[in-house]
């Protein structure tokens, strides 16, 4: 488990957290995602939508997580 949390605008006080995660960051849950390859961060996506409106990956696809 990792986490991240990147200030706005080039701010200082950008934080990478190893085997925890600072609630203060955040509301609401956190979701679990399997990874659909082990060498690097991919995952299988439903879709993309914007505003209740589909704009891409309809039918679904793979997708990389980055920061």
């Amino acid at each position: 488990l990792f986490s991240f949390y990147l200030s706005s605008n080039g701010q200082q006080g950008s934080e990478v957290l190893f085997g925890e995660i600072d609630t203060s960051y955040y509301t609401g849950s956190i979701y679990w995602i399997p990874l659909s390859s082990e060498s690097y961060y991919q995952v299988t996506m439903d879709s993309v939508t914007i505003n209740g409106q589909t704009v891409a990956c309809s039918g679904g696809c793979q997708a990389i997580v980055d920061t």
